[in-house]
């Protein structure tokens, strides 16, 4: 946790996501990178530094965009004080790859987002901007929206069938556990359509307990009608400060058809979820 990103569209979300991780860098004496991309017009040649001909239209309109960018950072890491631990860069280009690329650069080790959540029509068809760096980030990710979160976490709720294998994210989600020395709570969400009796549930929690040598964690078989639902509220039903999920990283038509829990529960969660990607986390 010494190395957190924050990606920033100046909501106030992103701000409540950059509250989070200032508190969260100064408990571990870290570091935040502050990350604003621009979405330049094709073709343009500037850079984000503000380098560039400025020949064209698109140039002028980029250099314009640059700098209100670069002073809306600057009025957003204001009131944290000049000895606040956030570095502010900009990027040009997509904001997934962008991230990914910080990620990479600043060996960072979670991301911080705020949220609006998507519903409807919009969540088929675009999504929330958090939700597409869930599905591709290669570290884990923690939305948040403004209600922000306690930042000394007691009870984060793990949802899963527990039937991948999870050598990779295991290890980070118990780093997460026991530097807010919280408890971790194993849940599985039996559903009509994938039903089966608790003792087999309760079998699989209890291996994965096992396997990664678990401490202070509970298991908890939860009966809803919907897998996605159940976690919702099985979260506040027992007060979770986060609700944790991992997830497969489907894109295109794959992701279309077959829907992605961990990215329904990111976008309809009010309490802050940390997702980890089985595909791209290494």
């Amino acid at each position: 946790m010494k190395n957190i990103l924050v990606p920033t569209d100046f909501s106030a979300e992103a701000q409540t996501a950059l509250m989070v991780a200032v508190d969260m860098a100064k408990r571990f004496d870290g570091n935040v990178v502050l990350l604003n991309v621009v979405d330049a017009p094709s073709g343009s040649g500037i850079s984000a530094m503000g380098g560039g001909s400025g020949s064209n239209l698109d140039d002028v309109y980029t250099i314009k965009l640059i700098e209100r960018m670069r002073s809306e950072l600057a009025e957003m890491v204001a009131p944290f004080g000049p000895d606040a631990p956030i570095r502010t860069e900009m990027a040009l280009g997509d904001l997934h790859d962008m991230v990914n690329e910080r990620i990479a650069l600043d060996m960072i080790d979670l991301v911080i987002m705020g949220t609006k959540g998507a519903d409807g029509f919009q969540e088929v068809m675009v999504g929330s901007n958090a939700e597409k760096v869930v599905r591709r980030a290669t570290c884990p990710v923690l939305a948040v929206k403004n209600s922000g979160l306690d930042i000394a976490p007691d009870h984060i709720a793990f949802a899963s069938d527990f039937t991948e294998n999870y050598d990779i994210i295991a290890p980070k989600l118990m780093a997460f556990q026991q530097v807010f020395g919280a408890t971790l709570h194993l849940l599985f969400v039996n559903t009509p359509n994938k039903f089966e009796p608790s003792s087999e549930s309760n079998k699989r929690m209890k291996s994965f307990a096992d396997r990664y040598h678990l401490t202070n964690y509970t298991m908890n078989v939860y009966n809803h009608r919907d897998e996605e639902d159940g976690i919702l509220g099985f979260a506040e039903e027992r007060d979770m400060d986060i609700i944790a999920v991992a997830t497969h990283s489907r894109q295109g038509l794959a992701h279309l058809l077959s829907g992605s829990i961990a990215e329904g529960v990111v976008n309809h969660s009010l309490k802050p979820v940390l997702t980890f990607s089985l595909k791209y986390i290494k």
